[in-house]
């Protein structure tokens, strides 16, 4: 008896703790007529640079609360300022990166966790340049699991 007890106990814990779980995506959106250059730099950290997140790409119209089937995409690493460059085309969305239960903007852990210092986004229709805080608070709550920035 005392371990069907312990089953149950176990089991619902799992399921209380599944359910709680999600993970935010931070995605930059061109819904410009032309390519654009995505340069983002992240916050310092041990040894070599290698992005948290492997950047990949959806069509803007398929994005989703309940998630994304992710492509990845080409991209450069520039190692001295810990950046990754890579280009997004018109209509497609690029997932930056990704946080375990995001609250939003105003949580100063959230804040201290995100881990990107530097986003440019260069078009045809000039350069978005984000450092700071802009760079995690000029995305859009889209649901708790998608934020996206949007190049017009």
């Amino acid at each position: 008896m005392r371990r069907f007890v312990l089953l149950i106990v176990l089991g619902a814990s799992v399921i209380s703790t599944a359910a709680c779980s999600y993970v935010t995506d931070f995605v930059i959106v061109n819904e410009s007529d032309a390519p654009v250059i995505v340069r983002y730099e992240a916050t310092d950290g041990p040894g070599t640079f290698v992005p948290s997140v492997t950047p990949a790409v959806v069509p803007a119209a398929d994005l989703s609360e309940d998630g994304q089937q992710w492509t990845p995409i080409e991209f450069q690493v520039d190692e001295a300022s810990r950046a990754v460059i890579t280009r997004l085309n018109p209509g497609q969305a690029l997932r930056i990166a990704t946080m375990n239960h995001y609250s939003g903007h105003d949580n100063p852990n959230d804040a201290y966790k995100y881990q990107i210092r530097r986003i440019t986004v260069s078009g045809n229709r000039g350069e978005l340049d984000l450092a700071g805080d802009q760079a995690r608070t000029s995305f859009t709550e889209v649901a708790r699991t998608l934020y996206t920035l949007t190049y017009k």
